[in-house]
C-alpha cells in the first residue's frame, strides 16, 4: 500500500508540474465527427442567430448556410463518391449464365478466410481449403471470431451465426472443390499451386475459377480456356474493406466478368474492373504515393508528422501508418533489414510510439532535400494526382517544379498538359 501511495504521489506531482502529459482528448467516430463539424464558424453562427434573434431568423441563417456549404468542394467530392459507389453496385455486364451457389476458396490465411467470412454470411456454401490442419484451424477461427464480434455488437444473433458457419467446409482436399462453381485463390504467389487450380477446372472440377493475385497476362495465356480467367483483388481486412478489383485481360469473356462481379456485389464489395497491369488499379496508385512518402523519411520528415500532413490532407490513415499496415516494402535495400513498422503496435492499446529501429535504418539512407520543401508542396509531392478541384494548370506548374527537383517521376502526362492549356476541360462533370 505504501508503495502504491507512494507512486500516485509521485504521478500527480508530475502531471501537476507539466513533466507527465495526460491527453484528455474524447476518441471515437462520432467525437472526431462533432470536433470536425465544430470547426465550421459558420454552423455555431446559425445557432447563435436562432438562440438570439428568433425561430425564424434561425431557419433562414440554416437554410442560407447550408446553402454554402453544398457548393463548397468538399460537399462536390462527397456528392462525386456516393455517385460513383452507386454507379459501382450496379453490374454492367448483365447476368452471367452461371449462378454461383458454390465458392471455393484455396487458402485459409488472412485474406482467404476473409474471403470466406464475407461469403457465408451473404448465402455462399464455402469449400475453404488449406495445405495444413493447423493453416485449416487458423482459418476457421478468425471467421469464428469475425462473426463472434458482430454476435457482440447485435449485429446478428447467435442463431445466425451458427447458420453462417454451417455454410462452411474446411478440407485439405482439392477433390472438394469438384461442386464449386467458381474457386477463388488467396495464397501466396506459388507459380505450381497457380498450375494446379487451373488443372482442376480444365478438368471440369469447377465452372470459373479466379484468382487473387499478381500475375502477368503471359500467364493467362498459357491457359486452355482464357476466357474464364479474371482476378479479384481484395483488401484486407475482408470483412472491413469495401473495395474489391476484378482485373480482366483481352480474353476474359462477358459472362465470366458478370458473374465475378455478381460474386463481388453480393458479398457487399464497392467493385471496379480494371484491365491487367502491373499494380492494377489502386497498387499503382498507392505504391506511387507510399514511394514519395518514405522519400520524405529519407528527407528527415517524422513519421507522426508524415501522418499529420497526409490526414490533413484528407487521407483517413497517415501514410506512415498506411505504409505500416499494408506491409508495403520500403525499398529493397531496406525491407531486408525492416522487422517491424514504423511504429511500434501492441496489442489492445490504440497508443503507438515510433519504432526507433526504423527511424535509424531510414536515416541509413538519408537524402537531401532539393527543395519543395513546405507542408502544402510536401503533400503535393504524394497526392499529386487529382486536378478537378486543384486546376490542371496549378498541378502541370508544380509537376514541372517536382520534376526540375526529383526527376522523371513528377512528369505531367501529356492529358495535364491538355487540360492545363484549355481549362474548360474536367475529368468530372
Amino acid at each position: 500500500m505504501k508503495y502504491l501511495e507512494t507512486v500516485a504521489v509521485q504521478i500527480a506531482k508530475d502531471i501537476a508540474s507539466g513533466k507527465l502529459k495526460v491527453d484528455r482528448t474524447k476518441s471515437g467516430l462520432v467525437n472526431k465527427i462533432t470536433a470536425t463539424v465544430m470547426e465550421w464558424d459558420m454552423i455555431l453562427e446559425v445557432v447563435r442567430t436562432g438562440v438570439d434573434k428568433g425561430r425564424a431568423a434561425g431557419y433562414e441563417a440554416e437554410a442560407q448556410g447550408f446553402g454554402e456549404l453544398a457548393m463548397t468542394p468538399q460537399s462536390k467530392g462527397l456528392i462525386g463518391l456516393f455517385r460513383g459507389q452507386t454507379e459501382c453496385k450496379k453490374n454492367r455486364f448483365g447476368k452471367s449464365e452461371v449462378d454461383v451457389k458454390t465458392i471455393g476458396v484455396l487458402g485459409a490465411g488472412l485474406m482467404g478466410a476473409g474471403i470466406v467470412h464475407v461469403s457465408i454470411d451473404k448465402g455462399y456454401k464455402v469449400v475453404m481449403k488449406d495445405a495444413t490442419n493447423a493453416g485449416l484451424y487458423r482459418g476457421v477461427g478468425q471467421i469464428q471470431t469475425g462473426l463472434n464480434n458482430a454476435v457482440k455488437r447485435k449485429r446478428i444473433s447467435g442463431i445466425q451465426k451458427d447458420k453462417y458457419m454451417a455454410n462452411l467446409l474446411p478440407t485439405l482436399d482439392y477433390a472438394k472443390f469438384k461442386n464449386a462453381d467458381c474457386v477463388i485463390e488467396a495464397v501466396f504467389e506459388n507459380i505450381d499451386i497457380k498450375h494446379k487450380i487451373r488443372a482442376l477446372r480444365e478438368k471440369g472440377a469447377c465452372k470459373i475459377e479466379t484468382c487473387k493475385g499478381r500475375e502477368t497476362s503471359g500467364f493467362v495465356a498459357s491457359v486452355k480456356s482464357p476466357i474464364k480467367d479474371y482476378r479479384m483483388h481484395y483488401f484486407s481486412p475482408v470483412d472491413k474493406m469495401q473495395l474489391l478489383e476484378i482485373i480482366t485481360h483481352p480474353g476474359t469473356s462477358k459472362d465470366t466478368s458478370a458473374a465475378a462481379v455478381a460474386v463481388g456485389l453480393r458479398q457487399g464489395k464497392v467493385v471496379i474492373t480494371v484491365g491487367d497491369g502491373p499494380g492494377f488499379y489502386t497498387t499503382r496508385i498507392l505504391s506511387t504515393m507510399l514511394s514519395e512518402a518514405i522519400r520524405l523519411l529519407q528527407e528527415g520528415v517524422d513519421p507522426k508528422e508524415l501522418d499529420k500532413m497526409t490526414t490533413q490532407f484528407g487521407f483517413p490513415v497517415g501514410a506512415a501508418t498506411l505504409a505500416d499496415e499494408v506491409g508495403i516494402d520500403v525499398g529493397s535495400h531496406i525491407a531486408a533489414d525492416l522487422a517491424k513498422g514504423f511504429y511500434v503496435y501492441e496489442k489492445g492499446s490504440k497508443n503507438k510510439e515510433i519504432n526507433q529501429d526504423a527511424v535509424t535504418l531510414v536515416k541509413n539512407y538519408s537524402l537531401e532535400p532539393r527543395g519543395a520543401n513546405t507542408v502544402e508542396d510536401q503533400q503535393l509531392r504524394m497526392v499529386s494526382r487529382w486536378v478537378d478541384q486543384f486546376g490542371a494548370d496549378k498541378l502541370v506548374k508544380k509537376m514541372e517544379e517536382f520534376q526540375g527537383l526529383y526527376g522523371a517521376p513528377f512528369k505531367p502526362a501529356q492529358t495535364l498538359v491538355d487540360m492545363a492549356k484549355d481549362t474548360s476541360k474536367k475529368f468530372h462533370k
